[in-house]
């Protein structure tokens, strides 16, 4: 396992080090705060608009859950929905499987 303020040290010299290839990217123009998203019930999740249901279909994620024994739904940092229609397995965000 690594050490996080290695990590950190780590990637704080690699931020400003130049790219061997291609552009270098600014990341001061990115946002580091993480983006809040409501957790979607079953059924929120089933009426989602086409376009974004068509997305997750490309990722894998059915949100009708024909043929699925679960679900798990994580937009960038947030849980958005989980869930085990089998019994004896639950799919949860690792935090809540820690505190276990």
């Amino acid at each position: 396992m690594y050490d996080r303020t290695e990590l950190k040290e780590r990637a704080a010299k690699a931020a400003t080090k130049q790219g061997a290839i291609g552009p270098d990217i600014d990341l001061g123009q990115f946002e580091t705060a993480p983006v809040p998203h409501a957790y979607l019930s079953d059924a929120k999740l089933r009426k989602l608009p086409k376009e974004e249901q068509h997305r997750l279909i490309m990722a894998g994620v059915d949100v009708t859950e024909k043929g699925r024994s679960g679900t798990y739904y994580q937009k960038d940092t947030a849980v958005v929905h989980c869930k085990s229609k089998q019994e004896g397995i639950e799919v949860l965000p690792i935090r809540q499987a820690l505190e276990k």
